[in-house]
């Protein structure tokens, strides 16, 4: 199943359209967004490594680095979606609607002047709670080297 924002909830977000960083101009049909076209598996496995998370005040987490943590999580907890690439794949844009979805707040990271934006987002995630997910994951990974 697909997950698709509307194009006024990315306007919401987002401001305006994002931005082809090849050519500078707004994007068609949001085709370069990554929340065009989410797959919900995707997201429920996003959702399973964002319950760990704790909120914070500041929003300076990018949904990027995310992305990858909840990647590395998923391969020890064996999420396993052999279509992405190492078979634990999580998007950017799946990312972003479990953060969304789970409450956490967001800032946009762009120029609003020069209408440069960025694709990804900066989340209110807690540092030590990234770190405890993170010590989960090698801690486990450690324990199936040894298996």
């Amino acid at each position: 199943m697909i997950y698709r924002l509307s194009d006024s909830e990315v306007i919401d977000m987002y401001g305006y359209r994002t931005i082809d960083s090849k050519t500078g101009k707004p994007t068609n049909g949001f085709n370069k967004c990554p929340l065009a076209n989410i797959d919900t598996e995707q997201i429920d496995n996003a959702l399973t490594y964002v319950s760990f998370l704790k909120p914070k005040k500041v929003c300076d987490v990018n949904s990027y680095t995310l992305k990858h943590k909840a990647e590395n999580y998923l391969e020890v907890t064996k999420y396993k979606d052999e279509r992405y690439g190492s078979g634990y794949g999580v998007t950017n844009g799946a990312l972003i609607v479990a953060m969304l979805q789970s409450g956490f707040k967001y800032k946009v990271i762009g120029d609003m002047d020069s209408k440069y934006i960025s694709i990804n987002l900066e989340f209110n995630v807690s540092l030590n709670s990234m770190k405890k997910v993170d010590k989960i994951t090698r801690l486990a990974k450690m324990a199936l080297d040894d298996l």
